[in-house]
């Protein structure tokens, strides 16, 4: 596998006054504007996967790279390829998995002691903190063990869903 691409982010720069107005003009206030970006930032996909503010802090990243780790483990245990593995953490709502979006502070992910996205856009976050939290070379070593779990026939992959076509 070759080494993926870091995402690079626009450069264009927005003024308060513009952010404002653009907000103002769709009818929202600073909490409202506030709120939607909260529900819908991370749920939707819109990042980057390389800023993560919950990651600014050293016992963040701590607790990132501990539960990234806690997931490897998983992964060998159950026989797991890293994206089974999460999804199938969040699909059963591991108690270590809740704890972890909880302490990261992640708006709207856990209600009720549960997770609340879907265990896909879990999974994606888990993707992104691994690409962003380790470096290169550690991810290359994670994939090389989870080729040789395929090849070895020990390992799950993620099944993909075919798109259903609509008909008219």
């Amino acid at each position: 596998m070759g080494k993926s691409k870091k995402i690079k982010k626009p450069k264009t720069k927005i003024s308060w006054k513009q952010f404002v107005n653009f907000w103002a003009h769709r009818g929202l206030g600073p909490e409202e504007a506030s709120n939607v970006l909260a529900e819908h930032w991370l749920e939707k996909g819109w990042n980057d996967g390389v800023n993560f503010n919950m990651f600014k802090t050293g016992d963040n990243e701590e607790i990132g790279i501990g539960y990234l780790d806690y997931v490897h483990e998983y992964m060998k245990q159950e026989g797991l390829m890293f994206k089974a593995a999460c999804t199938k953490l969040a699909t059963i709502n591991d108690q270590r998995t809740v704890d972890t979006v909880t302490f990261l502070l992640i708006p709207n992910a856990v209600e009720k002691n549960k997770l609340i996205v879907s265990p896909t856009t879990f999974t994606k976050w888990c993707g992104w903190w691994r690409t962003y939290l380790f470096s290169d070379e550690y991810i290359e070593t994670l994939k090389k063990i989870e080729r040789d779990m395929l090849k070895t026939g020990t390992a799950i992959k993620v099944k993909k869903k075919k798109a259903k076509i609509k008909q008219h």
